[in-house]
């Protein structure tokens, strides 16, 4: 991983399977200065890290087709430590990946807001502690 100055200019892997939300959140972190990769699964991310260089952050769906979120951060995680931070639509779903809450990932339900997503983005970044698991109960 590259040193950070910061935040901005940072780079960010973005995996996810629905394009509206991939587009949204591609939006959201651009216009907050970050250099965004999309990947939309873990195939085609996992295609993406080993050609753009440098990635400081993966922002990850958790349940996706083929290859899921933490199998994704495994592979990753194989070649040079990576920070992940895990989306998805349901706490059902984080349970049923085994091993991910007992790992301390960090971990955002979605729906999440804009402030949210960019709070725990650079909170990762700059390596403080913040809440691990945010869930919107709905």
């Amino acid at each position: 991983m590259h040193s950070l100055r910061g935040c901005a200019g940072a780079k960010v892997l973005l995996v996810e399977d629905n394009v509206t939300l991939r587009d949204l959140m591609q939006s959201i972190l651009s216009s907050s200065g970050y250099v965004v990769v999309l990947a939309e699964d873990g195939t085609e991310a996992l295609a993406r890290f080993q050609a753009e260089g440098p990635i400081d952050i993966v922002i990850t769906d958790l349940i996706m087709p083929g290859i899921n979120g933490l199998a994704l951060a495994d592979r990753l995680n194989e070649s040079e430590p990576v920070k992940v931070l895990f989306i998805s639509g349901s706490l059902e779903e984080v349970i049923s990946v085994e091993g991910l809450v007992e790992r301390g990932m960090d971990f955002l339900s979605k729906p999440f807001s804009a402030a949210i997503l960019l709070e725990r983005v650079k909170a990762l970044l700059i390596g403080s502690e913040g809440p691990r698991l945010i869930i919107k109960w709905t």
